[in-house]
């Protein structure tokens, strides 16, 4: 079977924690960004001229990839809000996006792996605001 979404279905048949099917899909994200750096960067700049049906259709996958990961670190933390879990993980998509397209960065053999263990410790210990104040996680 041919999945829409390959680094979640990966993600999820070989996971035994919450904590590991996010390093997943964070691995998994770093992993199409390093490798097809080009092509990744085209991707995330030029959607927007995409005619429509094709914006669409990226439009849902890039919705559905990113509830995928609002639901896991959901999972694992119990204390973030959907809001805050959203936010969360547009930051640390968004410094992804941006970072595998620093040349300089890129060269070292490490970076990946970088990226995944500071991705990760966001994702996982960044104190949220709904934590603080004391709201429920399904406010």
């Amino acid at each position: 079977m041919i999945s829409a979404h390959p680094i979640t279905e990966t993600s999820l048949h070989h996971s035994a924690s919450d904590e590991l099917v996010i390093e997943g899909l964070v691995r998994g994200y770093v992993r199409i960004a390093t490798e097809a750096t080009d092509l990744f960067a085209v991707s995330v700049t030029e959607a927007l001229n995409l005619p429509a049906s094709a914006a669409e259709r990226d439009r849902r996958i890039r919705q559905d990839d990113l509830a995928e990961w609002v639901k896991w670190l959901r999972v694992s933390r119990s204390e973030v809000t959907e809001a805050d879990a959203l936010a969360l993980v547009n930051a640390v998509r968004t410094a992804l996006n941006d970072l595998v397209r620093i040349p300089h960065l890129s060269r070292h053999a490490e970076f990946p792996d970088e990226l995944v263990a500071c991705s990760m410790n966001a994702l996982l210990n960044t104190p949220m605001p709904s934590a603080r104040s004391g709201r429920r996680r399904d406010e």
